[in-house]
């Protein structure tokens, strides 16, 4: 099973991991970072390249962050390709995640590898956003 960490601004990746796990459970081998306002990029820096020098990888690691082209996203990728180069291992990032993208990945990383699973989860995403009140009043109007 893949190792996934949650990269973001401010405690977003910690209530998205509690939120997650309030409907899925606690899982193994998932981590979260934050980025808090008093922090620099070479801060967030020193965390991930931390955490993903201890975890093993076997399976591959998945990073999931935030905001596309934000600090954590940009400084995730920096730290991956730099020890991927020193040591190669199997990885994907992620950007943009949600709690249905989180649920979904939680599931599906039991019974699928890392690349498969990153390429359905991209695939469902755009099910995930959805305009309620548009979806609800077209029901309706079937309905009538």
């Amino acid at each position: 099973m893949f190792e996934i960490i949650i990269v973001s601004h401010g405690g977003f990746a910690s209530g998205l991991r509690s939120s997650m796990e309030m409907i899925a459970g606690e899982q193994r081998l998932l981590y979260d970072l934050s980025l808090s306002s008093d922090e620099t990029a070479s801060t967030l820096q020193h965390k991930i390249n931390t955490l993903v020098s201890s975890l093993k990888k076997d399976d591959g690691l998945l990073v999931l962050t935030d905001i596309l082209g934000g600090t954590p996203t940009l400084v995730a990728m920096k730290v991956l390709t730099e020890l991927n180069q020193l040591s190669p291992f199997d990885f994907e990032c992620i950007s943009g995640v949600n709690l249905p993208i989180l649920i979904d990945i939680v599931i599906k990383r039991e019974s699928t590898n890392l690349e498969d699973c990153v390429y359905s989860v991209i695939q469902n995403a755009e099910q995930s956003i959805v305009n309620v009140k548009k979806m609800l009043f077209s029901i309706n109007e079937l309905n009538d």
